[in-house]
């Protein structure tokens, strides 16, 4: 994991976010970038769509076994809310790192930001159908050492 929250920022903008859309098209989002239109599509009319994962919480590895674990109860949670998902992988552009998240279309912020506290996440990318993809971010305390910019949210 990066050593300090500038380098964390750093890895998250070069991130690659896949999503398996059905009929097995993949589309990457960026941050700083537009939602790719196939994406805009399978968003319909929901105004945006969020990469969430479960995965090492507070950007602390786990053992792959605990974040399957982790991800399997998100799927579950995700499955009794009014919502849809699909599968997707945040990878490095390298593929020296990847974790595996969800993209998922039809909850409202409140129960996005609700669901990334409770999975202990730092930030969740959130995808609107207009605009550019940025992070959502959920330690304030951080606030005070990151340059505000377009590219982020502050929840």
């Amino acid at each position: 994991m990066p050593d300090s929250v500038a380098d964390l920022l750093a890895a998250w903008y070069a991130t690659h976010y896949d999503i398996r859309l059905p009929q097995g098209r993949t589309v990457t989002l960026r941050i700083g970038q537009p939602l790719p239109a196939v994406a805009c599509e399978w968003l319909r009319t929901d105004p945006f769509g969020v990469f969430v994962t479960a995965c090492n919480p507070r950007s602390q590895r786990l053992p792959e076994a605990e974040n399957a674990a982790r991800l399997a109860t998100l799927r579950l949670g995700l499955g009794a809310l009014a919502c849809r998902m699909v599968e997707g992988v945040g990878h490095a552009p390298d593929d020296d790192w990847s974790e595996p998240g969800l993209f998922v279309a039809g909850l409202d912020l409140a129960t996005v930001d609700a669901l990334a506290r409770t999975l202990a996440q730092d930030a969740i990318v959130l995808a609107p159908a207009q605009g550019a993809v940025r992070l959502r971010l959920y330690r304030g305390e951080w606030r005070a050492t990151l340059a505000e910019a377009a590219s982020i949210d502050w929840a």
